[in-house]
């Protein structure tokens, strides 16, 4: 048998003949509530834009048994309350992902603005800061200043285009330390000159006396080498404005009797001693001779002499 519940609690009886039997429904005119009888017997009653069911199974007593069913929720999608439905959302961990016809603009997170400056610490204020210690920030701090290039943050004499004076510092920041300069002629043990034969030059002479490289190591310390002494006048002018033997960069230390002199370039003009060289007990470097002639001798290498030094400005 087959009941159908109406809208108003009337009972209609069906038969059961049939081996399948159709489905009836019976709707209340007043509330919109309907009730569904399935091939299985199971009455179906949904309400008003409800979203879930009730299903009542019929019985002989009369008695209506209600099944409720439920929804999963993990099923329904969900909505941001938040969310702006005209927005367009990007996965941002997809690195693949793009939005067409949009562009964005990036802040710098760290800052704040959009244009950070570089501004570097100006510990002793002369107008140059510390490239060492950059910080990125969009108001400048206090003690930084925007000009990189100090070499020397602790000393106001060092910077970029400061005179090179006898400090035992790098003041103009060109890596070379107490080098001839027109505040610089005369410095420790050593003193500069310029000789009007060649203009773009110190001539730099040192009474310490050292080994032939380390002479030379010291010539470079300046910026220059030991001298290369390649005519007649600037030998003679050199010769009589240094007051002491000294070395000057000649060598036949590579091969021997085959003299260089310390930029590469071969030897096309000597002022040798008489009888020298003689390679006497394997000398095979050359000093300037404090004499009447500035001429020319092959010593040891490992002897200790004073140094003759050319330092380009």
């Amino acid at each position: 048998m087959l009941l159908a519940i109406t809208g108003c609690g009337d009972v209609v009886e069906g038969s059961g003949a049939s081996s399948q039997a159709p489905t009836t429904d019976a709707t209340d005119g007043g509330g919109g509530d309907t009730a569904t009888t399935d091939d299985d017997g199971t009455v179906t009653s949904a309400g008003p834009g409800s979203s879930s069911g009730a299903s009542s199974t019929g019985d002989p007593t009369g008695a209506t048994t209600v099944t409720t069913v439920t929804t999963d929720p993990s099923t329904e999608p969900t909505v941001d309350p938040s969310a702006d439905p005209s927005a367009t959302t990007v996965d941002t961990t997809d690195p693949e992902a793009t939005t067409d016809g949009l562009s964005a603009t990036s802040d710098d997170t760290t800052t704040g603005c959009d244009n950070p400056g570089t501004w570097y610490p100006d510990a002793d204020m002369d107008g140059f800061g510390d490239e060492q210690s950059p910080t990125v920030a969009c108001e400048q701090p206090p003690g930084h200043i925007d000009a990189a290039g100090d070499c020397d943050d602790d000393a106001a004499s060092a910077h970029p285009g400061a005179p090179e004076i006898c400090d035992q510092l790098d003041n103009d920041c060109d890596t070379y330390v107490d080098e001839g300069s027109p505040d610089n002629l005369m410095c420790g043990d050593c003193k500069f000159a310029i000789w009007n034969g060649a203009p773009d030059q110190y001539y730099v002479y040192c009474s310490n006396s050292v080994p032939w490289q380390q002479a030379r190591e010291r010539c470079q310390s300046f910026g220059g080498d030991l001298a290369t002494l390649k005519s007649d006048p600037e030998n003679d002018w050199v010769g009589a404005w240094s007051p002491e033997d000294a070395w000057i960069g000649l060598t036949d230390a590579e091969v021997e009797d085959s003299w260089k002199w310390v930029d590469g370039s071969s030897l096309d003009w000597s002022d040798w001693a008489l009888l020298e060289p003689n390679d006497n007990g394997d000398e095979d470097c050359v000093i300037q001779l404090d004499n009447n002639f500035d001429t020319w001798n092959d010593v040891s290498c490992g002897s200790s002499r004073r140094l003759l030094c050319e330092q380009p400005f």
